[in-house]
């Protein structure tokens, strides 16, 4: 997926999951409407790049500026608030995506408020978050993502220790 990095310089991401993509849940959105025709559905809670920094949707103001995968800014002309969307969200690697309903895509994290800023300022983070989103898969909410979290992981240790058992039988029985 091609997206704009915090840095400025567009580059190309991989898609580590698309959540909410099997549910059919149905979220509160705001539309964003641009200046120049474009239009941006997100979640309230989604950080966007909004007058040069990352805020919840939700901050969002009509005159507020957001910007363009070409760096240009184009200004809000106004919200409506959608009671009831379907919300489907691509999670990068690189933490960013460039998002768009109709006309050219602004820049906008993958992921929402509460996480966006460390996973966007610590490549550490990043890697756990993104390692935990991507082990997970598409989920719902957040207990749904906990609970498979904890047994794919508890999984996983589970077959580490059994298989070293193993091998430190075989090794001793030579």
């Amino acid at each position: 997926m091609l997206t704009k990095a915090t840095s400025g310089t567009l580059e190309v991401t991989r898609v580590l999951a698309v959540q909410h993509a099997a549910g059919k849940q149905l979220s509160q959105m705001l539309t964003l409407h641009t200046s120049d025709g474009a239009t941006l559905s997100l979640t309230p809670d989604h950080a966007l790049f909004v007058d040069g920094t990352l805020v919840a949707t939700a901050d969002a103001k009509v005159g507020s500026t957001l910007v363009r995968a070409n760096g240009a800014a184009v200004k809000i002309l106004r919200i409506i608030d959608a009671k009831a969307a379907a919300v489907i969200n691509p999670v990068t690697a690189s933490g960013t995506i460039l998002a768009s309903d109709v006309g050219a895509p602004v820049l906008a994290a993958s992921h929402p408020m509460w996480i966006a800023p460390l996973v966007l300022q610590s490549p550490l983070v990043r890697v756990f978050v993104n390692s935990a989103v991507y082990t997970v898969g598409d989920v719902t909410d957040m207990t749904n993502f906990c609970m498979i979290l904890f047994a794919k992981t508890a999984a996983a240790l589970a077959i580490v220790i059994v298989g070293a058992k193993v091998l430190q039988r075989g090794a001793t029985a030579k």
